[in-house]
């Protein structure tokens, strides 16, 4: 007689994550609101992507029973009690200011909408005495009357997304928002250049991508302050 034993090796405290869900809504043309809800109770958010002035300066707790607390290059969210939570929110300033040698959180659109980073949402969790990682669900909500367009529409990950009434071109290899006031040429070099790319790619190695390039460009040209061409 045969017998076989199952063993299943628990999963280390360390890899575990945390899920939840995280909302984005944009309220009006320069007010956001960014939500966090989790699956079990937190005692802290912790955000550990560094940027000088951006939550200090352009964040700010919704619910007057938690506080945003700055720790040298980090920032979290907690209440005051100490207390577990489940769900946390804090309201948004669109802010441009450019970073130091990383990407701009909001970059702005002529027509009005913006280009949104979102790796700066990016968090940690404690609960109990150890920090965690998060995987979350995600929504991206625009203002009345806009669309949002993004890469990974269902999830909080690092990407690129634009809000805004722009209506896309899209092609068989590429989703492109360019901001209107900049000129023709660039958008029709961007898409000629990214196709003649993929075909390439296809040609040489059969490689094809298993979905559209989303490129998003904005005429908000602080961004380039300082630079010369």
């Amino acid at each position: 007689m045969l017998f076989i034993v199952l063993i299943f090796a628990p999963v280390p405290d360390s890899a575990r994550q945390i899920e939840g869900l995280f909302t984005l809504q944009r309220l009006v043309v320069e007010s956001w609101t960014a939500k966090y809800c989790f699956n079990v109770p937190v005692r802290i958010i912790r955000f550990n992507r560094p940027f000088e002035g951006l939550r200090k300066d352009a964040w700010q707790i919704m619910d007057a029973d938690f506080e945003l607390v700055h720790t040298d290059r980090t920032a979290k969210i907690r209440r005051k009690d100490g207390k577990p939570f489940n769900c946390a929110a804090v309201e948004l300033q669109q802010y441009t200011e450019r970073p130091q040698a990383d990407y701009f959180d909001f970059s702005a659109v002529s027509d009005g909408g913006a280009s949104v980073f979102t790796g700066y949402f990016l968090s940690q969790v404690r609960v109990e005495d150890n920090w965690y990682d998060t995987i979350l669900k995600a929504k991206y909500i625009g203002s009345e009357g806009e669309k949002a367009i993004t890469r990974e529409p269902g999830r909080l990950v690092e990407q690129f997304d634009y809000y805004g009434t722009q209506d896309p071109l899209e092609t068989d290899g590429i989703v492109a928002v360019v901001d209107s006031a900049l000129p023709a040429n660039i958008t029709s070099n961007i898409t000629e250049t990214i196709s003649a790319v993929n075909a390439l790619l296809a040609e040489t190695f059969d490689f094809y991508p298993k979905e559209p390039y989303l490129v998003l460009i904005a005429a908000d040209f602080k961004a380039f302050e300082g630079y010369s061409v």
